[in-house]
């Protein structure tokens, strides 16, 4: 099966699964096939993949985070299922996918049933492997590991458990999966633990985990979290502690998002004071539904962000990609001209040194062979004449004799035309050789000598393409943007045979490329206002139709609409763990 063939299947095989699973996205997968046109011609992306396949169509949560900082704790928590091993040690060294599955009891498969799916995140993530740490990518179930869980927190949303990080030493290939991770998902928990109350041990890991995500242009999908906050409770020291870990991610780089504090209430250390107890179950409580409330609302999340992919890789490519493209472009295109002028400059003294040396009767004799006057082409011409056999036939000068049509067979087809080929050869070797002075003859010796001059400058010319291309290709980065496309091989295109020096636009950013890329933003738009469509309803009119059908279906029931809770983004109340005024201490 070749690569376009295999891609055609996985593409059509994830708009099967679209149709079941996600149906509203599927109308999404012809703007990425059309996108990916665009793409192909430019070079970024090679013609065996799909930017359809280089995001994931379902909602992932990822949970990152220390060892034993109780990440595996929270998920089964979260999924009611004890389906990841817990321990106060590295209990776990792979990449966990947790998704839905119709058995009561979890499953666990290897890591290439995730390498081998382009539904799931890690999509030939060997290859990526492969790049950081050659010969890894071949034990790819050692990093990865598929469960699934009949639970119904995990219906239509991935999580990904990740093992811990350890702050003095880190596989190449792990910290790989790692930035995979952070960049397909939804939703990002980075759990420390506040067992350990001296952050400063911890440099590495929050440089790798914090210092990173503030670059981003989705920083509010990153939420911090101090779990296992109960064990402060025997000094009463939450706040130092709490205080201690946001000014250790401040140093690390980030200066805003939510920083959470919260513990496992099944796994937590006794709090004999009542006060205490509470003033602890309050900012637990209140951090939790939070962090649950943002996991609930990523499914819709999703849907826009899948949208937002279009227009983020189409503005990337107008405002990053191609400028950079064309800067790189437009440099390798001076440093080649010059070295064109140079090399052409060679040439006409290599044509000087041959003149002073030979002196200017190399000319005569080049016009006396181009116009066929030459004494000893003269002579030759007179003595092929008189050594000729016989007229050549009546059907023209050089025409073999043709079989009648009535005759004419496959066999004396080929004859003929090896006949026509060998008068052709015979003649172009007179012609070269000097023999004829007709246009026809000159003519050739003109295009002759201009072909040879063109060679010897394209020798020049072409090592210079390949030189400056291979010095310049490695200034630009392997892969820009958010869909990680290949800017290096678009440059490596650009400058191949057959494509201009002259050219002022990369290859495939045309005029019309753009007005294409216009009307999929513009379709992309039309399809966010169908989403708001089903979320939002500025003018009211559909609450107010929703709640007058109640009220005659059943004119006694409660309001519609009243309000069920507290937003997943409201302002955070006063911190219920702050030590209290004296005052209140006192009463």
């Amino acid at each position: 099966m070749t690569t376009r063939t295999s891609l055609r299947h996985r593409l059509r095989t994830l708009e099967a699964h679209l149709k079941t699973e996600h149906p509203d996205l599927v109308q999404l997968m012809p703007l990425f096939r059309r996108v990916d046109r665009v793409l192909y011609r430019s070079g970024l992306l090679d013609r065996s993949e799909s930017l359809a396949a280089r995001i994931p169509w379902w909602p992932m949560i990822s949970v990152l985070g220390t060892f034993s900082a109780g990440k595996s704790t929270f998920i089964n928590s979260h999924l009611g299922a004890n389906i990841q091993s817990t321990g106060n040690q590295a209990v776990d060294d792979k990449f966990t996918v947790i998704c839905y599955g119709d058995s009561a009891d979890y499953r666990v498969l290897p890591g290439t049933a995730l390498n081998a799916d382009p539904r799931f995140p890690f999509f030939r993530i060997s290859d990526e492997i492969e790049k950081v740490a050659p010969g890894e990518g071949k034990r790819i179930d050692a990093y990865l590991q598929l469960k699934t869980v009949g639970s119904a927190q995990a219906k239509g949303v991935i999580v990904i458990d990740s093992p811990g990080f350890d702050s003095d030493d880190q596989r190449r290939s792990t910290l790989r999966i790692t930035d995979h991770i952070i960049d397909l998902s939804d939703l990002v928990l980075i759990f420390f633990d506040a067992r350990h109350p001296e952050p400063g041990a911890m440099q590495d890991t929050l440089q790798h985990l914090v210092s990173k995500t503030v670059r981003r242009a989705d920083p509010t999908k990153f939420l911090y979290v101090l779990n296992q906050i109960d064990t402060t409770a025997k000094e009463d020291n939450a706040t130092e502690v709490v205080g201690a870990w946001q000014r250790a991610i401040a140093q690390a780089g980030l200066v805003s998002g939510r920083f959470y504090a919260i513990y496992n209430k099944g796994a937590a250390v006794e709090i004999a004071s009542a006060d205490l107890r509470e003033r602890y179950e309050a900012k637990r409580d209140h951090d939790l539904r939070e962090i649950l409330g943002r996991i609930a609302e990523i499914g819709v999340g999703r849907s826009y962000r899948v949208v937002a992919m279009l227009e983020t890789v189409i503005n990337e490519l107008e405002t990053e990609l191609m400028p950079a493209l064309s800067r790189q472009l437009a440099r390798w295109r001076r440093r080649v001209l010059i070295a064109d002028v140079v090399w052409g400059a060679l040439m006409l003294g290599g044509v000087g040194a041959v003149v002073g040396l030979a002196g200017t009767g190399v000319f005569d004799s080049l016009w006396a062979w181009i116009v066929g006057t030459a004494p000893a082409v003269t002579e030759a011409a007179g003595t092929a004449a008189t050594v000729a056999p016989e007229a050549p036939p009546a059907g023209g000068a050089l025409a073999p004799a043709v079989p009648e049509a009535t005759t004419e067979t496959a066999t004396q087809i080929l004859d003929t035309a090896l006949a026509w080929s060998q008068v052709a050869v015979t003649w172009l070797g007179d012609v070269l050789s000097g023999l004829g002075q007709g246009a026809a003859a000159v003519a050739v010796r003109v295009v002759a000598v201009v072909l040879a001059v063109w060679a010897v400058f394209q020798i020049g010319h072409q090592t210079a393409r390949s030189v400056f291309a291979k010095r310049l290709a490695p200034e630009l980065p392997e892969i820009m943007g958010s869909a990680n496309l290949r800017v290096q091989d678009a440059f490596r295109r650009n400058t191949g045979f057959g494509v201009g020096v002259f050219r002022t636009h990369p290859v495939g950013w045309t005029s019309r490329a753009k007005r294409r890329l216009q009307a999929i933003r513009e379709t992309a738009m039309a399809e966010v206002q169908r989403l708001n469509d089903q979320y939002t309803d500025p003018s009211g009119r559909k609450r107010q139709a929703a709640a007058t059908a109640m009220e005659v279906s059943a004119p006694d029931a409660a309001p519609v609409g009243a309000p069920s809770g507290r937003s997943a983004f409201a302002p955070p109340p006063p911190d219920p763990l702050a030590v209290p005024a004296e005052t209140s201490r006192t009463s």
